[in-house]
């Protein structure tokens, strides 16, 4: 069942947060986020299948690859602003990756994680703060 409502659940749930964005732009209200622990709860609520769910999701997927491909446009577009601007955007996403390994390092400390997951998640954490700032 869900896939067949892998694709409008999850542009429903998108749409009305970035509606309520819209109405109170608050930074905890992710377009993003929001649905996806929405449709994590939905998922493990209701005891289905994530495996449905991806590949009823699947075309959405297809499409983020050529979406990311397009972000070059604008940065393109853009490029003597950044070339301007490239000390502090070097020393912003720095700093936004260093914060973001020792979080994570910090939280896999706290917990009782396996050496080999932190060494992965730790790694892992360093696309975060690059892809935020995209």
């Amino acid at each position: 069942m869900i896939f067949y409502l892998a694709i409008p659940l999850t542009l429903l749930l998108y749409w009305i947060t970035r509606q309520l964005y819209r109405r109170l732009p608050l930074p905890f209200i992710n377009p993003v986020l929001i649905p996806m622990l929405l449709l994590m709860g939905l998922i493990s609520y209701f005891g289905l299948s994530l495996a449905d769910y991806q590949a009823g999701a699947h075309p959405i997927h297809l499409l983020l690859e050529p979406a990311v491909v397009a972000l070059a446009i604008p940065l393109y577009q853009q490029a003597s602003q950044i070339r301007a601007r490239l000390k502090p955007i070097l020393i912003c996403c720095s700093l936004s990756v260093l914060i973001s390994v020792l979080v994570t390092l910090v939280t896999c400390s706290l917990m009782p994680v396996p050496p080999e997951i932190v060494s992965s998640i730790a790694t892992r954490s360093i696309t975060t703060p690059l892809a935020m700032s995209v």
